[in-house]
């Protein structure tokens, strides 16, 4: 959660969680700003969402929103509830996924490459290990990536065509393997699964404003909070 004193009691005031806020700077000062419809996404250790609509959070009061990292890409019929996008597409998720290809002979080139990587030790492997064997060429790497990529691409199009926004702004550690990792083959997999006439309404674009989030996020929190005092 994020934190905000307000001067008139010297109390801090709970704003929102991490994503929500980031949500709306991003909205503010950043990446979105100047669009109507603005929906964030971290990608990191997990994921989640927020959703930003001329100026205000969107799913204030409600127990969960945006909730991204949640939605399951297996379909309606899945009942593992642990099948999830963030399952997939996560830092850990793509992790999971080179881990369990170490386990087989049928790459054993890119699997030693690997393996050197983390110390010969499969546990240790990193997004960031995989990010770099993956720009070699590595293609346990590089399939890792992509899968979870696709997935990501699958959910923000879901996303896309309920509330149609303008951008979807996306943060967190694993967008920083960078445009041809990462964000071409999100941008193209969301637009194969987006609603057709959608498919060319949106951009997907990086978060601008790094670990200044929180900051900028907290100052468009209090805003908000007083605005929506001064409606009520």
């Amino acid at each position: 959660m994020v934190e905000w004193c307000d001067e008139r009691f010297g109390l801090p005031v709970v704003l929102g969680n991490d994503c929500d806020t980031a949500a709306l700077a991003e909205a503010s000062f950043g990446a979105g700003r100047g669009t109507q419809t603005v929906f964030y996404v971290t990608v990191g250790t997990s994921i989640g969402g927020g959703l930003v609509i001329d100026g205000r959070r969107h799913g204030s009061g409600r127990p969960a929103m945006a909730e991204i990292g949640h939605l399951r890409p297996g379909g309606f019929d899945v009942a593992d509830a642990h099948v999830t996008v963030e399952s997939i597409a996560s830092g850990p998720g793509i992790e999971s996924a080179v881990k369990t290809a170490l386990t087989r002979d049928d790459a054993p080139d890119d699997v030693a490459e690997l393996l050197e990587l983390c110390g010969a030790d499969a546990n240790g492997i990193t997004a960031v290990h995989i990010a770099d064997a993956a720009r070699r060429g590595n293609a346990i790497a590089g399939a890792a990536i992509n899968r979870g990529v696709e997935c990501l691409g699958w959910a923000v199009a879901q996303v896309v065509t309920l509330v149609a926004a303008d951008v979807v702004v996306v943060g967190g550690g694993v967008s920083l393997m960078g445009e041809d990792l990462f964000f071409v083959p999100l941008r193209a997999a969301a637009r194969r699964h987006v609603f057709g006439p959608l498919a060319n309404s949106f951009d997907i674009v990086p978060a601008e404003l790094g670990e200044e989030v929180v900051v900028h996020g907290a100052v468009a929190s209090a805003a908000d909070t007083h605005t929506g005092e001064r409606r009520a």
